[in-house]
């Protein structure tokens, strides 16, 4: 599942009530764990599944 333009992190971070440091942190683990990939400006959504359980 392939997303336009993501909001940046400083705005991600404002939606989820979490720092910007947090936010870019648990972005690198979800693209290390391989459940997203950036492709600047788009974001892919590799396990969606997955992030549902997550959350």
């Amino acid at each position: 599942m392939w997303f336009g333009t993501p909001p940046s992190l400083r705005d991600l971070a404002e939606m989820i009530g979490a720092s910007r440091q947090a936010t870019c942190e648990e972005v690198q683990l979800l693209r290390a764990e391989g459940l997203i990939e950036v492709a600047s400006p788009r974001v892919f959504l590799a396990d969606v599944e997955h992030l549902r359980q997550l959350s």
